[in-house]
C-alpha cells in the first residue's frame, strides 16, 4: 500500500488470504500478506483473515520511514495456524501481525482485536523497533484492543528487540483483553530492551523477558 493511503472500510469489509497447501510455495507464503504498509496511513473497519499467508497485517519499512503515524481504528484481525507443505515444512511466518517500528514513529490501535488461532506457541501480535544509531522515541499505543493466544501462551504480544543503538519505545496497553502472557525478547547479543511497557486496566498478563539482569524498563502496571 502506498504511503500516506487511509483504508476505510464501508459496511461489512473482509480480506481473505486462505490459499490451499498446494496451490501456494514455501517462499510466497512467507512473503505475501493480504496487507502490506511502509509509510504513514490510517486503516479503519475491516476484517482481516489470514491462513498460509505471512501475516494478516505486514507493516514494516525497515526505519525507512521514521516519524510517522500509523493509525488503526476498529481492526479485526485472525490468523489460523498455517499447514505444512509437502517437504513437511510450516508454511506462513504463523504470527497474526508483523511490525517494524521506526525510529520517531507512532503506531495507535483503537478498538481493534487480534487474534491466533489453532496454537498456543504462536503470537497475536508481534512488533520489533529498528535503529543502529540514537534516535527519536518510538510509540506504541493500544486502547481498548483485544488480543486472543491462547490463555497458557506465554508470547501472545511479542515485543521484540532488534536495535543496537540505545532507543526508547514508549508502549501502552489501555483497557485491553489480553489472553496469554507478554514476552519481551532480545534477538541480537548486540541489542537490549528498548520497550518502556505500561499494562493500564488491562489486567495482570504474565511477562517474560530476556537478560531481565540488564532490562532498565521494569513492566510496570496501573489500574
Amino acid at each position: 500500500m502506498p504511503p500516506n493511503t487511509a483504508l476505510i472500510g464501508v459496511g461489512n469489509v473482509r480480506l481473505e488470504f486462505n490459499p490451499k497447501a498446494d496451490e501456494i510455495t514455501y517462499g510466497e507464503s512467507r512473503t505475501w500478506s493480504p496487507l502490506n504498509i511502509e509509510g504513514e496511513c490510517y486503516i479503519e473497519n475491516i476484517e482481516i483473515y489470514c491462513k498460509n499467508g505471512r501475516y494478516c497485517i505486514h507493516d514494516d519499512g525497515h526505519n525507512k520511514f521514521q516519524g510517522t503515524t500509523h493509525y488503526y481504528k476498529n481492526v479485526r484481525t485472525i490468523y489460523e495456524f498455517s499447514d505444512v507443505d509437502a517437504q513437511g515444512r510450516r508454511l506462513g511466518f504463523n504470527n497474526t501481525i508483523g511490525n517494524g517500528i521506526a525510529q520517531g514513529a507512532k503506531f495507535v490501535f483503537e478498538d481493534c482485536h487480534f487474534e491466533f488461532k489453532g496454537s498456543d506457541s504462536h503470537s497475536a501480535f508481534y512488533t520489533h523497533e529498528s535503529g543502529s544509531q540514537p534516535g527519536p522515541q518510538s510509540y506504541l499505543t493500544f486502547i481498548n484492543c483485544t488480543f486472543l493466544g491462547g490463555a497458557g501462551n506465554p508470547r501472545t504480544v511479542r515485543l521484540q528487540n532488534l536495535a543496537t543503538a540505545n532507543i526508547r519505545v514508549e508502549t501502552t496497553f489501555e483497557n485491553c483483553t489480553i489472553e496469554g502472557g507478554l514476552y519481551l525478547t532480545i534477538y541480537k547479543e548486540t541489542s537490549a530492551q528498548h520497550f518502556d511497557v505500561t499494562v493500564r486496566r488491562s489486567g495482570n498478563p504474565p511477562v517474560q523477558i530476556d537478560k531481565p539482569e540488564d532490562n532498565k524498563y521494569p513492566v510496570k502496571f496501573e489500574e
